[in-house]
């Protein structure tokens, strides 16, 4: 078997040095972007308001009062128009 010559051991070491880096780099990054932007973005906080928003209507409406949930509605369509 022939033994690889300096040239050889030369560029072996220091594409390493160059792609081991450049590898960890991505990982670390794919990571941050999976795990942060979750936590920084706004969807999660949006679909609570929505759910909380629900279960009001859903007990004002089970409590009897219907008319009251037509008038915010009622507002609250009127607000976002104007």
């Amino acid at each position: 078997m022939k033994r690889v010559g300096f040239r050889g051991r030369l560029f072996a070491i220091l594409l390493a040095f160059a792609l081991v880096p450049s590898i960890l780099i991505a990982v670390a990054w794919n990571a941050t972007g999976s795990f942060v932007l979750p936590l920084v973005s706004g969807t999660a906080a949006w679909d609570s308001v929505a759910a909380t928003g629900e279960r009001a209507q859903i007990c004002l409406t089970a409590s009897g009062h219907v008319d009251l949930v037509e008038r915010v509605h009622a507002a609250l369509i009127g607000a976002s128009t104007s």
